[in-house]
């Protein structure tokens, strides 16, 4: 039977194959993935990878989840905020898109998180804990996408 050549296999390996915890700090993160998924309990979230887009840890990737909690005002709070901070404003979601469109409207959103540990299964695990807008650069994040609406028929002046 053939020997691997596991440096080849390991150098061939895409993204970081190592498992250590991405340090808790501020990151620019870009979101490089999104898609629709139900909680255990039936609420609608929005599960985005977010990839760490500047400095040392560049290309880490952390999983954030986007829950919507109607029974909570402050979930709610919580999680117009941090939409709004992606760009996608209240009045984005006043327009009521469906849900495939805000998956697709998260993908490339740039954002500043906030990055702590907590303890999962006697793990260290690194999760993002606060959204903010991203700061102002050259790549900025771009601007929310028109809400769809039909035109209301406008008389014409003529």
């Amino acid at each position: 039977m053939p020997s691997i050549d596991w440096n080849s296999v390991i150098d061939s390996a895409d993204g970081d194959v190592s498992y250590d915890v991405l340090p808790a700090a501020d990151y620019v993160f870009v979101i490089s993935d999104s898609e629709l998924r139900t909680t255990s309990t039936g609420k609608t979230m929005y599960t985005v990878s977010a990839r760490v887009s500047e400095g040392p840890h560049r290309g880490r990737t952390l999983k954030h989840n986007f829950v919507l909690s109607p029974d909570s005002p402050q979930a709610m709070g919580i999680f117009f905020r941090e939409m709004s901070a992606l760009g996608l404003t209240v009045d984005y979601f006043r327009a009521s898109p469906d849900d495939e469109k805000v998956v697709r409207d998260l993908l490339d959103r740039k954002f500043r998180g906030k990055v702590r540990h907590r303890q999962f299964n006697g793990t260290d695990r690194a999760e993002i804990s606060r959204i903010t807008p991203a700061p102002v650069s050259g790549s900025a994040t771009p601007p929310p996408p028109p809400p769809e609406s039909v035109p209301a028929s406008q008389p014409s002046p003529f």
